[in-house]
């Protein structure tokens, strides 16, 4: 776990610090990629522009994290897939996060593999618990519904590769080794141009929307080190590429009414996941979901939430607004507002309740900041 700290937040009235935003990020990836676009990025801004306090997540493996008793040369240390991160890591995090800064609830914002294993642990049969301590779900990209780049190579070799063959060809440590070695070896800016090279064949990602100078920095954090079984869980027989789905697409039922308020954001011209069946899943069949934004950015491609040069203005000041309308609130406000414990709290115009029972789901398609709130942040940021 990274700890953003910033040196002009003050504690409020009960001593605590900002309310905790716990990001974490998705496949290959780490906390690195929300801290590389300078005062820009989404860790940071989100600390400066929302006074949070941001917890940024790392699943196994990464920054050469070790184990209590196994090493990173034994099966064992690699024997994980999306389940054990759903299941353990993820509520662990929460756990932690909430320990750390005395609040009993806090805002989670996950970027693709972040967000499906988030999905993942809040179903039926898992953690559904752990929705009454997530003030508000936004996710980037989310993983639950693959896109059409499944569909052709190499997803639709792996896709026929059973375990035991699949062992063969990648064993059971961490997924292409190679890929850490030229870490150490090769010279940052070469790396860079491989990785980028790899990913861009492999996931249709394109440099378009980000500024070149970060991208060396960007691949500082990309690709970290993955378990060969969670890759196979993604890839090969019976896994997501083939199945197409993350969850049991059988059940009437995924998540119950403890499931957190959801913000979903999407990209227009991101292949690699699909968020229309899954809108459409949440209308149908999960009806206890409250669902208070749906945004689909035509320009985005999968990581350009955080790395494109305009991702402030696509959207972290609607994050802000979701983490705002949805989190606990401060002791002093509680006081200004006279909403403190045992005074009565507003409740909603009872037309505006019908229309979200009925509904269930607010639908804003491509929302565009205003011209004014994009002038003032140019200008901030000297653009």
């Amino acid at each position: 776990m990274h700890h953003v700290l910033n040196p002009r937040h003050k504690p409020h009235a009960d001593g605590r610090g900002g309310y905790p935003v716990l990001i974490l990020h998705g496949l290959f990836q780490s906390s690195g990629s929300f801290i590389t676009s300078e005062e820009r990025s989404l860790a940071f801004w989100l600390s400066e522009h929302g006074g949070y306090d941001v917890f940024l997540g790392n699943t196994r493996g990464v920054f050469d994290m070790g184990h209590t008793r196994w090493k990173r040369d034994e099966p064992r240390f690699w024997d994980w897939t999306i389940r054990e991160l759903a299941m353990y890591d993820f509520p662990a995090m929460v756990d932690y996060v909430c320990q750390a800064t005395g609040y009993d609830k806090i805002a989670f914002i996950g970027h693709s593999q972040g967000n499906g294993l988030a999905f993942l642990s809040l179903s039926q049969g898992i953690r559904p618990d752990l929705g009454e301590r997530l003030s508000v779900f936004i996710a980037l990209a989310p993983a639950v519904y693959a896109g059409p780049l499944t569909h052709g190579f190499p997803f639709t070799v792996l896709r026929q590769l059973r375990w035991k063959s699949w062992t063969r060809i990648f064993g059971v440590l961490d997924f292409i080794p190679l890929m850490r070695w030229a870490y150490d070896l090769v010279p940052a800016k070469l790396f860079a141009m491989m990785g980028y090279t790899m990913f861009a064949f492999l996931f249709q990602w394109t440099d378009a929307n980000w500024l070149p100078r970060r991208k060396t920095k960007m691949f500082r954090f990309t690709p970290t080190p993955v378990s060969s079984a969670s890759i196979f869980w993604w890839c090969g027989k019976g896994g997501f590429a083939d199945r197409k789905c993350t969850m049991n697409e059988l059940l009437d039922r995924w998540w119950d009414a403890r499931f957190p308020p959801l913000s979903i954001f999407w990209g227009g011209r991101d292949y690699l996941v699909r968020t229309e069946p899954l809108l459409e899943r949440l209308r149908t069949h999960e009806r206890d979901v409250e669902v208070i934004r749906t945004q689909m950015i035509d320009p985005s491609e999968h990581c350009d939430f955080y790395w494109a040069a305009d991702a402030v203005e696509w959207c972290f000041g609607a994050m802000r607004e979701d983490v705002e309308r949805t989190r606990v609130r401060y002791k002093e406000e509680e006081q200004e507002e006279g909403d403190g414990p045992g005074q009565d709290v507003p409740t909603p115009d009872v037309e505006e309740e019908e229309e979200e029972e009925e509904s269930g789901f607010l639908l804003e398609e491509t929302r565009e900041p205003q011209e004014e709130e994009m002038q003032r942040e140019h200008r901030q940021y000297g653009f």
